[in-house]
């Protein structure tokens, strides 16, 4: 099979019931300002190791503020999903070889199997777990299939509906999963304890694709006001005035931000991420325009990126031997949307910026009387 871009897609026996299936169908429209053939082969050698059912909402991770046009990849396992009783173990997959192999993949079996647990406070309380792949490090996708080893891990959670009791016990099922060192784990519960009551931690990471071992942490419902003065009170050693000018005239642009900072092992790290994120509901492109206008007066978006950017965007009917799945949901498009774009801060500034593409395959049960999950 091959692309508008005119290169050979794999589509051999083994990928067939693999997340590459749906890679290959955002490839064919994929601006290539986005993603190259380089780009795609490196995730083609991720993506043909998972099984489909793993996930139905995954996403890339593009660099705008360079020209090379690769990605990273991320992909959501849901609570109470058939991913997650696939990475359980529960149901026989592609994952079982990778449990087999990797100490990694046995330690999220292992998680995995309490997180479905229905009477574990795993499954009451985590949303989902990510797993992301750095392929855009790489020097050639001949290195890509190795990543495999080694995913960053985070969990989804809404820290503002546990008691502290409760997150200590979460984060003693994490601590394992997640390898966080024993001397951060009291300052993740003095973290969680600091942040402003409308706040909430909703992601928390390990980068364990990558040789640091600081945790990452996610707030968000925060109102941008509060945001500079939490950080400096909780040991961040950033320039308080300057993001408050920035948040003071980017904010206004956006539905809501969410801040991102590694907690180390010296408190919180310098830089931190801000995520911006307009309105979902939206489907029109253009609405992503006066932000990256705004980024220009700080960070070079690539022309290119750009254009593929507000290019990405849209519907892919499926078709119908790919409409029925495993759990006997009734899937006919694929959705292609801008989930948000986070702008890294450091020394008074942004100094970078990522956009995260989404890719939606959303099932319909009878069961269900038909509504979209």
């Amino acid at each position: 099979m091959r692309s508008k871009h005119g290169i050979k897609i794999m589509n051999n026996v083994s990928t067939k019931e693999s997340l590459q299936v749906d890679l290959n169908t955002i490839y064919k429209d994929m601006p290539e300002e986005l993603l190259d053939r380089e780009g795609y082969l490196r995730l083609a050698a991720v993506t043909a190791l998972l099984p489909a059912e793993l996930s139905n909402f995954w996403g890339l991770e593009c660099r705008l503020h360079t020209a090379d046009p690769l990605a990273d990849v991320l992909f959501e396992i849901k609570n109470r999903s058939l991913g997650q009783k696939l990475l359980a173990g529960h149901n026989p997959s592609s994952l079982d070889a990778l449990c087999a192999e990797y100490q990694v993949w046995r330690e999220m079996r292992t998680f995995a199997g309490q997180w479905a647990h229905e009477a574990n406070i795993l499954n009451k309380h985590i949303c989902n777990l990510w797993l992301e792949f750095d392929t855009e490090q790489l020097t050639s996708h001949d290195f890509a299939a190795h990543l495999i080893r080694n995913p960053s891990v985070f969990l989804g959670l809404r820290s503002k509906e546990l008691s502290r009791p409760e997150r200590a016990e979460i984060l003693h099922y994490a601590s394992d999963l997640l390898h966080i060192p024993d001397f951060l784990l009291a300052d993740l519960q003095s973290f969680m304890d600091n942040i402003p009551p409308a706040g909430q931690l909703f992601q928390l990471g390990s980068m364990l694709g990558r040789p640091s071992r600081d945790i990452r942490v996610c707030v968000n419902q925060l109102h941008p006001e509060v945001i500079p003065g939490w950080l400096t009170e909780i040991g961040w050693r950033g320039d308080k005035l300057a993001l408050s000018e920035f948040l003071h005239r980017l904010t206004p642009l956006l539905r809501a931000v969410a801040i991102d900072l590694n907690l180390t092992e010296d408190g919180p790290a310098s830089k931190i991420g801000i995520e911006c994120y307009m309105d979902w509901d939206n489907e029109s492109p253009e609405q992503w325009a006066v932000l990256l206008d705004l980024m220009q007066e700080f960070v070079q978006c690539h022309p290119g990126k750009r254009k593929g950017l507000l290019q990405y965007p849209g519907t892919i009917p499926l078709p119908a031997k790919r409409r029925k799945t495993t759990d006997n949901a009734l899937c006919l498009s694929l959705f292609k949307m801008i989930h948000h774009i986070k702008l890294g801060w450091g020394g008074g500034g942004p100094t970078d910026a990522k956009a995260y593409l989404a890719v939606y395959r959303p099932g319909m049960h009878f069961n269900s009387k038909w509504f979209i999950q």
